[in-house]
């Protein structure tokens, strides 16, 4: 399996920089496709991380007035416990509320439609034969993109490494390598959401196990 950063090399070798140009704004355009959704997603998933949350400080803070007589757990513990999810919810919101998922998807979004209109220029460009008005349209664009680069943050590698596999034959990606970055994808930015979400109300759950019912 040869690797994907052969496919630039080539063209370096070649010392062609219209093949090179042609090959940057593909991929740029694709991970940068890949980058939106992946922060629209981000975004999504830490919006209902919150709401969990939120949700099991609520159940904290009606358990004491409707299941004490039926607590074997210390009430005072229930109060650590909401207060803890109090501090997390405030940490949690200030922190996510910095990274500004939704906004920072709507500039890569603008930018990779940026770079789409420019591959489709310089597609149009290679199919011009007087090589002077060929040259001065690829100097023209490689400007551009060089400004559009410059409108929004740069996409993290790993959304390089998505767009490969949505590319799986061009790059010569094996099936176990595509399952590895989708995995890594996961782990990298969801999943600590699932985590807020789920360890939390695993915590309200146990109080199940305090209760006795059976009282009267």
């Amino acid at each position: 399996m040869s690797d994907p950063k052969d496919k630039l090399h080539d063209y370096l070798e070649e010392n062609s920089w219209e093949k090179e140009l042609n090959y940057k704004l593909w991929t740029t355009k694709g991970a940068r496709f890949v980058a939106a959704k992946r922060l629209e997603k981000m975004d999504s998933h830490s919006k209902v991380a919150l709401t969990f949350v939120t949700t099991y400080l609520i159940i904290l803070s009606i358990v004491p007035a409707f299941l004490q007589q039926f607590l074997t757990v210390p009430e005072a513990l229930i109060g650590l416990l909401a207060a803890a999810f109090s501090i997390l919810i405030l940490v949690y919101s200030l922190i996510e509320s910095s990274r500004d998922f939704k906004f920072r998807a709507h500039l890569m979004h603008e930018c990779a439609l940026n770079v789409a209109e420019q591959y489709n220029r310089l597609r149009q460009a290679k199919e011009q034969e007087d090589l002077a008005v060929r040259n001065t349209a690829i100097n023209e664009i490689t400007r551009e993109y060089e400004l559009i680069l410059k409108s929004a943050e740069n996409h993290d590698p790993l959304d390089f490494r998505v767009f490969q596999t949505q590319n799986t034959d061009y790059f010569s990606i094996s099936s176990e390598k595509e399952k590895l970055i989708i995995k890594k994808r996961f782990i990298t930015y969801f999943l600590k959401y699932w985590i807020i979400s789920i360890v939390p109300g695993l915590l309200v759950i146990s109080l199940a196990f305090f209760t006795d019912f059976s009282q009267p």
